[in-house]
């Protein structure tokens, strides 16, 4: 799954004063090399400075993002990108270079 797409959700547990402990999603594009997601972010994003305070992290990615998908609405008119039919990758992410793995 991850060969087929460019797009995920990068989530982490919010540190953003008034915001401490809520989750945070982040859409972001990233890199594969066989099969392994890279993603290239600033320290200075937010979830970078999140995952400095508290490592956990997932990245997400959804069959959605094909505009070519009946099944999960990229078709106008037809499918539901919530559908259980539409295929989802969670993963989880290791520090090392901030690289993260499925």
């Amino acid at each position: 799954m991850v060969q087929n797409f460019y797009w995920g959700t990068f989530s982490t547990i919010s540190t953003m004063p008034g915001f401490e402990g809520a989750p945070f999603a982040n859409p972001i594009s990233f890199a594969q090399v066989n099969n392994t997601p890279y993603v290239y972010v600033s320290s200075l994003d937010q979830s970078i400075q999140d995952l400095l305070v508290d490592p956990r992290v997932s990245l997400g990615l959804s069959s959605a993002e094909k505009l070519s998908s009946p099944t999960c609405g990229t078709v106008p008119g037809v499918g539901d990108a919530e559908s259980p039919l539409c295929s989802r990758l969670t993963s989880k992410c290791i520090k090392k270079e901030w690289q993260c793995g499925v």
